[in-house]
């Protein structure tokens, strides 16, 4: 105990400046952690379609299964969330970033510098993806293998109102999942403090950076598993649809490399 009280004096005793650096090398590791994480995810998602559909080959035309991709997309999200939650908060979606800063969970700056790193990942991913698997095709020919687009069935409308909705049903569950303050004293969290602040002090709020606190005796503690169940159920419900993006990220990235917009 007498340790732990002398270090927290040498912690508060710090220089502000010493402290302005630490913010902002936590930030660039957050920011870093976001522009992997998006990458990884989205490349494990594409590879899982791209694999299983140069397997499936019937009549010289290539044949998707949705739920392997589905299957892969869940399965990584869930490894994601738990890798990156303690440096980043694992967003890796621009949509659920946006809704942290209109509910005032994240500061603008971080929260456009969130978005900004989750945009270059998403871009990253088709291209590590170009660069796997052998092909004979341009990395924008290949791009397109994995672009998001409405079905050719599907109005505009329908495309948006799906879209929409998966949306907002996957920003609602983490909402509902994720934020947990029922244990606020045992949660873990990125904690940023001043040497002006009283000791005990927390102010995880005032750093949005964490998006879940877990404990083994609160529900967060499971939010990588219901986030990765739900991505799953997502892409079977509005992939025939809209193409079940749910989130800028993903559409923006093939989108570039592709040139289909």
């Amino acid at each position: 105990a007498s340790s732990a009280t002398v270090s927290s004096a040498k912690y508060f005793s710090m220089d502000p400046g010493i402290v302005k650096r630490r913010e902002r090398a936590l930030l660039a590791k957050a920011c870093a952690g976001e522009v992997l994480g998006t990458m990884l995810l989205f490349f494990v998602g594409m590879c899982s379609s791209i694999d299983t559909s140069r397997e499936q080959v019937v009549e010289n035309t290539t044949i998707s299964n949705p739920v392997i991709g589905a299957l892969g997309t869940g399965f990584a999200v869930v490894a994601m969330v738990y890798c990156f939650a303690d440096v980043s908060g694992s967003h890796f979606n621009p949509a659920f970033t946006f809704s942290m800063m209109v509910t005032r969970k994240i500061d603008m700056v971080k929260g456009l510098l969130y978005m900004v790193s989750q945009m270059i990942g998403g871009s990253l991913a088709p291209v590590l993806l170009w660069f796997s698997f052998p092909s004979s095709l341009s990395i924008s020919d290949f791009g397109s293998l994995v672009a998001i687009r409405p079905a050719h069935d599907a109005s505009m409308a329908q495309a948006f109102i799906m879209e929409f909705m998966l949306t907002f049903i996957l920003v609602y569950v983490v909402f509902a999942v994720a934020f947990d303050n029922a244990d606020f004293t045992e949660s873990k969290r990125i904690l940023i403090k001043h040497p002006s602040e009283e000791e005990g002090v927390d102010e995880a709020a005032s750093a949005g950076i964490t998006v879940y606190a877990a404990t083994g005796s609160s529900k967060a503690g499971f939010a990588p598993l219901c986030l990765g169940f739900l991505v799953t159920s997502l892409i079977l419900v509005g992939g025939s649809v809209s193409g079940a993006a749910f989130n800028p990220a993903r559409a923006f990235g093939s989108a570039l490399v592709s040139g289909e917009w």
